[in-house]
């Protein structure tokens, strides 16, 4: 018996892609065909059973294959979105400690601007961010 089946999952800005699939289909003959073939050639049974089993093998090989494939292309999705906001709140902590020292020094107007310009980022990134998660949902 021969069965195809084909799925797929995709984000909506497209960065995660999987495909799936699953193809059944069996060398082994059904159980009164084997044993007519035991009659013609008793050593063909052997050779069948044999075929069958490289043949499941290859099937497992290639489908632990396809899961390590996906655990890397996994990764490489969610680490980079687990690390981006903490990247973000460290550039905009940082930022905010030199507008503070700007403003400190003497600097009053570039210190200002500088933290105003960074709060408006932060913000901007922030609700840009919120932005795409209502739209996956």
């Amino acid at each position: 018996m021969n069965k195809a089946t084909v799925s797929q999952r995709k984000t909506n800005n497209g960065v995660i892609n999987h495909q799936q699939m699953v193809i059944e289909s069996s060398m082994l003959p059904s159980a009164e065909e084997l044993s007519r073939l035991k009659e013609v050639e008793p050593k063909l049974i052997d050779l069948i059973i044999s075929a069958t089993e490289k043949e499941q093998e290859a099937r497992l090989k290639f489908n632990n294959d396809q899961v390590k494939l996906a655990n890397k292309d996994l990764n490489g999705v969610v680490i980079p979105n687990i690390l981006s906001p903490i990247f973000a709140f460290i550039i905009i902590v940082l930022g905010m400690f030199f507008a503070a020292y700007l403003i400190h020094e003497g600097s009053k107007t570039e210190g200002t601007i500088f933290g105003g310009a960074m709060i408006i980022g932060a913000a901007a990134l922030f609700m840009k961010r919120n932005k795409k998660k209502t739209n996956n949902k």
